[in-house]
């Protein structure tokens, strides 16, 4: 450093020689010698001097200049720092005077356009807070007046702003959905508000401020009237029941009643006052036909009997079901014991609508296995056998959830109450076991009754032939019939014992055959497994039995099979067992000895 000053000195020698030579020729050629070059030459030093004191000034002045920023500076910085929360700013060492002036001087700054935009930010959620705070008539958040908030203080007062807007917008919401409550509740009672305070309720929202004292008041006028909608909603209730039932014993018009529900719905004083004062009118017509309304009482008793499954000795004991004089007070037991059954219905009501259920769904099982058992239901269309068969599996589903939930609901009322709860003088168990036994013994009883019809028919078919399908009418009318005869006999003269019109046939059954064919028949038909499932008591007759009872009606001998008759005078005496021999029967059955018989109406068949 030192040899670079002496070189910029040497530098400063050589400028101030160099000056001074030209000056020198200068004063040479011009003439100045002497006391004058002298004079000349103080002046020139004594510039320089001047120039050379003034440079210095100014750098100095520049120097304090410095210094004066940077001690201005720091202060400053340490200020903000403070006041912004943030931690002293130590400037490195090794920078010059200019520099650090320039660093300090850009770090004051940036902290002051912080400390501006804290404080813009203060002032903006201040003013949104101050308002929230007096719509809602809450405290404002505190802030240090006075004093750069620091950015824990501003987050602190963004999240009380936040909290003050949900707050409003729930209060809002909450009073809103009460405005709406009170206003229906209003037009139900056909009200209208008393004071300033509840006409600005179901008003304006922008005139109420959303206060916890505002919202209280609110409240309360919306609990007053909901108490008094609830009170008169229980009062119109017990007064259309009143009514209606009275309505219902005293048999009014259905025009009279559909009118008066039409003019008096809602639960408004006028319509309190309207059913009062239709009830006080049906009360004066109850007294004038106390005879009528009993019966109608009485039956609305047998109703409410069996909607609580009320024991049959229980029914027995209400002697005043049974008295026949009609009076007042015989109605009033009737009412009384209606009143203690409704209450009844209404403690228990889930019990016993889920028996109530129970039964309706065992009933469509019922209707459903009695449909089953109609063959005419595969002639319907419309898939109605796969609704049938859905129906079946709901009903296999759902009916035991059902005796489930009855069985715990019956449980915890037999608990509570000490009791058992019975019906038809059964326990629930027993109950719905004797209607499965009761429905098994019905279904079997059927499947008898079936089985002693088809043995009877089968009986029948043996003695008397078995009965065509076909109506008579189109029986032949040139078609095969459905169920033809196995054996046909045509007999041409009358010396055979039945004679027959041309181009008919007579279809015999087995009674009316010869011995041997009888017995041959008889044997195939008793030896049948169909009719050895029936049992003994339902086997036919045996041929003895058969033969033993001839058909004869006076002097016409029918064929029991199609009540083909002869009234040949010589025939009057003679049974179905002396027609001939088989012989003569099986000759008759030859081509030859038949050309006038046609086959589509007698075909040759075997009868079984």
């Amino acid at each position: 450093m030192n040899r670079a000053i002496s070189d910029e000195t040497c530098e400063l020698h050589q400028c101030i020689d160099a000056a001074m030579m030209r000056l020198t020729r200068i004063w040479d050629d011009i003439g100045i010698t002497g006391d004058q070059r002298v004079a000349r030459k103080g002046v020139v030093l004594l510039h320089l001097r001047n120039l050379l004191d003034e440079m210095v000034n100014e750098e100095g002045l520049l120097k304090s200049r410095l210094v004066g920023n940077i001690e201005k500076f720091t202060v400053d910085l340490s200020q903000l720092a403070k006041e912004l929360g943030v931690p002293p700013y130590k400037p490195s060492e090794t920078l010059t005077m200019l520099q650090l002036e320039k660093d300090i001087r850009s770090k004051v700054e940036g902290l002051s356009k912080e400390k501006a935009e804290r404080m813009k930010q203060l002032k903006q959620m201040t003013t949104v807070d101050e308002v929230l705070c007096a719509k809602l008539a809450v405290a404002p958040h505190y802030v240090p007046s006075g004093a750069v908030p620091s950015v824990q203080q501003l987050a602190e007062l963004e999240e009380h702003i936040r909290g003050l807007e949900a707050e409003q917008v729930r209060r809002q919401k909450h009073f809103l959905g009460m405005q709406e409550k009170i206003l229906k509740m209003l037009e139900d009672l056909e009200l209208s508000p008393n004071t300033s305070f509840e006409r600005n309720v179901v008003c304006d929202l922008e005139t109420v401020s959303l206060t916890n004292e505002n919202l209280k008041a609110a409240k309360c006028y919306h609990d007053e009237l909901e108490s008094l909608l609830a009170e008169n909603h229980g009062l119109v209730s017990d007064l259309w029941d009143k009514v209606k039932s009275l309505w219902e014993r005293l048999q009014l018009s259905q025009e009279h009643c559909f009118k008066f529900e039409d003019q008096h719905s809602g639960f408004s004083h006028r319509t309190i006052l309207a059913l009062k004062e239709e009830l006080a009118r049906c009360e004066r017509l109850k007294l004038q036909n106390i005879e009528q309304i009993i019966k109608a009482t009485r039956k609305e008793l047998i109703v409410w009997w069996d909607k609580c499954f009320v024991l049959s000795d229980v029914r027995a004991a209400f002697r005043p079901f049974y008295e026949e004089t009609m009076t007042e007070d015989l109605l009033i037991l009737h009412e009384a014991e209606i009143e203690s059954l409704k209450d009844y219905y209404r403690q228990n009501r889930d019990m016993l609508e889920k028996v109530a259920k129970r039964q309706q769904l065992w009933e469509e099982l019922l209707d459903l296995e009695h449909r089953a058992s109609n063959p005419d239901r595969f002639l319907n269309r419309g898939c109605n056998l796969l609704k049938e068969e859905k129906a079946r599996k709901k009903l296999a589903v759902e009916l035991p959830k059902v005796e489930q939930e009855v069985l715990m609901y019956i449980r915890n009322w037999e608990q509570s109450t000490g009791r058992r709860f019975l019906i038809c003088d059964l326990p629930f168990e027993d109950y719905i076991k004797r209607q499965r036994d009761d429905f098994q013994a019905e279904k079997e009883n059927e499947r008898l009754q079936r089985h002693q019809q088809k043995a009877k028919q089968m009986e029948e078919e043996i003695m008397y032939g078995s009965k065509p399908v076909t109506p008579g009418a189109k029986r032949f009318a040139g078609h095969t019939p459905t169920k033809t005869p196995n054996k046909y006999r045509k007999v041409d003269t009358p010396s055979k014992g039945l004679t027959t019109q041309k181009s008919r046939a007579n279809f015999f059954s087995p009674a009316c055959l010869p011995t041997k064919a009888k017995e041959k028949v008889l044997s195939k038909a008793v030896s049948s497994p169909s009719i050895d499932r029936l049992g003994e008591q339902n086997r036919a007759p045996s041929c003895q039995t058969l033969s033993s009872n001839p058909v004869s009606v006076g002097t016409t001998v029918v064929a029991p099979s199609l009540g083909m008759a002869s009234s040949d005078p010589d025939l009057s005496s003679m049974s179905l067992f002396s027609v001939g021999a088989y012989d003569d029967f099986a000759s008759g059955l030859n081509k030859a000895s038949k050309p006038n018989i046609r086959s589509t109406l007698a075909p040759k068949v075997a009868y079984f």
